[in-house]
């Protein structure tokens, strides 16, 4: 069974190790996760393909977020020493 008739599966790699410049530990999830998504597709299991992108996405959300929480509190503690 080949995967042709099904639409394609973005594994979000490129976004995953740019990350790491966020907040590395949410980014190897990401990594891991974007990784499954070639392996599961290379399996022909389209719907756990599916899931590792959406769980890829997930750690990426999560990446921003954390950045955006951490850059602050860093700045505001290298300012006032």
């Amino acid at each position: 069974m080949s995967n042709s008739g099904l639409p394609k599966v973005p594994n979000h790699l490129t976004l995953s190790i740019l990350a790491i410049f966020l907040c590395m530990p949410t980014a190897i999830m990401a990594i891991i996760n974007s990784a499954r998504v070639n392996r599961k597709l290379l399996e022909n299991n389209y719907q756990e393909a599916v899931l590792a992108s959406e769980r890829c996405k997930k750690w990426l959300r999560w990446s921003l977020i954390l950045a955006f929480i951490q850059w602050p509190i860093t700045s505001m503690i290298l300012s006032s020493g």
